[in-house]
């Protein structure tokens, strides 16, 4: 999926996919992310995400989250 719709796209798939399935609002933003972004990075990235949100689910007793992809100065921050 990552190669096709890119990682920003997957990204706010899964949050979108999220919300519904737990109850918890999720807020997707993105900013910048470069398209040109290795395999490698994206999945991890990806994975990272999804561990994330697996874990707000699972502990932070919350009624929403915020996931932000953003890329600024040479770095990209999830």
């Amino acid at each position: 999926m990552l190669e096709d719709i890119g990682l920003e796209a997957a990204i706010e798939q899964y949050c979108e996919e999220f919300e519904p399935r737990t109850g918890i609002k999720t807020h997707f933003t993105a900013k910048d992310v470069p398209e040109s972004l290795s395999p490698e990075i994206a999945a991890s990235l990806y994975h990272i995400a999804q561990e994330c949100l697996r874990n707000v689910a699972k502990h932070a007793q919350t009624k929403s989250v915020s996931v932000e992809l953003e890329y600024s100065d040479g770095t990209l921050r999830l």
